[in-house]
């Protein structure tokens, strides 16, 4: 099993686990979009931290100039 097929199934098991935490579906429906907004930014965020940090030390090492 290769990293990347791990990594999605935990993604997907720890969304559920992060819902049931709040208190099941009817709570994560009250919360409304504004929840679903931030999650995206959030997540979003930190695929461009991770990028930025993997470039920079690409660059640093000389592998991409």
């Amino acid at each position: 099993m290769s990293k990347v097929e791990f990594l999605s199934i935990v993604t997907v098991f720890l969304t559920y686990v992060g819902i049931d935490m709040v208190k099941g579906w009817n709570v994560f429906k009250t919360l409304g979009c504004q929840v679903i907004i931030i999650v995206m930014l959030v997540t979003a965020s930190i695929y461009i931290g991770y990028a930025v940090v993997a470039r920079i030390v690409l660059i640093k090492n000389e592998v991409l100039a």
